[in-house]
Protein backbone atom coordinates (compact mmCIF):
# COMPACT_ATOMS: atom_id res chain seq x y z
CA UNK A 1 0.00 0.00 0.00
CA UNK A 2 2.74 2.11 0.67
CA UNK A 3 4.42 1.46 -2.20
CA UNK A 4 1.42 2.13 -4.09
CA UNK A 5 0.83 5.55 -2.68
CA UNK A 6 4.57 6.54 -3.67
CA UNK A 7 4.15 5.52 -7.01
CA UNK A 8 0.70 7.42 -7.33
CA UNK A 9 2.88 10.41 -5.76
CA UNK A 10 6.08 10.37 -8.28
CA UNK A 11 3.62 10.02 -11.08
CA UNK A 12 1.50 12.94 -10.44
CA UNK A 13 4.67 14.97 -9.83
CA UNK A 14 5.87 14.31 -13.30
CA UNK A 15 8.51 11.96 -12.09
CA UNK A 16 9.45 9.19 -14.23
CA UNK A 17 9.61 5.96 -11.66
CA UNK A 18 12.31 3.17 -12.16
CA UNK A 19 11.39 0.10 -13.83
CA UNK A 20 10.78 -2.63 -12.07
CA UNK A 21 13.32 -5.73 -11.98
CA UNK A 22 11.63 -8.55 -12.64
CA UNK A 23 12.96 -11.79 -10.89
CA UNK A 24 12.54 -15.39 -12.45
CA UNK A 25 13.60 -18.17 -10.38
CA UNK A 26 12.84 -21.62 -10.69
CA UNK A 27 10.82 -22.72 -8.91
CA UNK A 28 12.72 -25.94 -7.57
CA UNK A 29 15.41 -23.62 -6.69
CA UNK A 30 12.78 -21.35 -4.53
CA UNK A 31 11.84 -24.58 -2.82
CA UNK A 32 15.74 -25.97 -2.03
CA UNK A 33 16.47 -22.58 -0.38
CA UNK A 34 12.88 -22.60 1.22
CA UNK A 35 13.74 -25.89 2.88
CA UNK A 36 17.22 -25.38 3.58
CA UNK A 37 16.42 -22.18 5.26
CA UNK A 38 13.37 -23.75 7.30
CA UNK A 39 15.45 -26.62 8.32
CA UNK A 40 18.28 -24.40 9.41
CA UNK A 41 16.15 -22.66 12.22
CA UNK A 42 14.14 -25.29 13.49
CA UNK A 43 17.81 -27.39 13.77
CA UNK A 44 19.11 -23.87 15.80
CA UNK A 45 15.73 -23.85 17.88
CA UNK A 46 16.31 -27.80 18.71
CA UNK A 47 19.74 -26.81 20.14
CA UNK A 48 18.91 -24.68 21.82
CA UNK A 49 15.92 -25.50 23.68
CA UNK A 50 18.15 -28.39 24.45
CA UNK A 51 20.65 -26.36 25.84
CA UNK A 52 17.68 -24.37 28.27
CA UNK A 53 16.69 -28.13 29.11
CA UNK A 54 19.94 -29.38 30.39
CA UNK A 55 20.47 -25.49 31.99
CA UNK A 56 17.29 -25.75 33.82
CA UNK A 57 17.55 -29.26 34.92
CA UNK A 58 21.80 -28.30 36.23
CA UNK A 59 19.83 -25.64 38.07
CA UNK A 60 17.48 -27.86 39.75
CA UNK A 61 20.02 -30.38 40.71
CA UNK A 62 22.38 -27.43 41.92
CA UNK A 63 19.35 -26.05 43.91
CA UNK A 64 18.16 -29.29 45.68
CA UNK A 65 22.13 -30.23 46.77
CA UNK A 66 22.26 -26.59 48.17
CA UNK A 67 19.40 -27.19 50.22
CA UNK A 68 20.34 -30.80 51.35
CA UNK A 69 23.73 -29.39 52.58
CA UNK A 70 22.21 -26.11 54.17
CA UNK A 71 20.11 -28.33 56.28
CA UNK A 72 22.78 -30.47 57.12
CA UNK A 73 24.89 -27.74 58.26
CA UNK A 74 21.96 -26.49 60.27
CA UNK A 75 21.33 -29.46 61.88
CA UNK A 76 25.17 -30.18 62.54
CA UNK A 77 25.39 -26.20 64.11
CA UNK A 78 22.90 -26.74 66.40
CA UNK A 79 24.16 -30.08 67.76
CA UNK A 80 27.27 -28.56 68.07
CA UNK A 81 25.57 -25.31 69.75
CA UNK A 82 23.64 -28.46 72.17
CA UNK A 83 26.83 -30.28 73.22
CA UNK A 84 28.78 -26.91 73.98
CA UNK A 85 25.80 -26.04 76.38
CA UNK A 86 26.08 -29.31 78.02
CA UNK A 87 29.89 -29.55 77.80
CA UNK A 88 29.33 -25.77 79.98
CA UNK A 89 26.91 -27.17 82.43
CA UNK A 90 29.13 -30.09 83.25
CA UNK A 91 32.20 -28.28 83.50
CA UNK A 92 30.48 -25.31 85.59
CA UNK A 93 31.49 -24.37 89.15
CA UNK A 94 28.15 -26.38 90.62
CA UNK A 95 29.47 -29.66 89.44
CA UNK A 96 32.19 -31.63 91.21
CA UNK A 97 35.67 -30.57 89.33
CA UNK A 98 36.53 -33.26 86.82
CA UNK A 99 33.39 -35.39 86.72
CA UNK A 100 34.80 -38.49 84.93
CA UNK A 101 31.37 -40.02 83.78
CA UNK A 102 29.25 -37.05 82.84
CA UNK A 103 32.83 -35.40 80.49
CA UNK A 104 33.16 -39.14 79.37
CA UNK A 105 29.84 -39.17 77.95
CA UNK A 106 30.19 -35.76 76.16
CA UNK A 107 33.22 -37.04 74.66
CA UNK A 108 31.50 -40.08 73.36
CA UNK A 109 28.83 -38.53 71.98
CA UNK A 110 31.36 -35.72 69.87
CA UNK A 111 33.21 -38.81 68.91
CA UNK A 112 30.33 -40.50 67.61
CA UNK A 113 29.49 -38.20 64.97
Amino acid sequence: MVVFQRELTQERLGMESQPRRVFRSRLSALVWFFRKSRNGWKQKYRTVLQTLRSCRSELRDVRRSREKWRSQAEALRAENHTLRDQLDRERSPRSAPGSPPALRRAILLVKAR
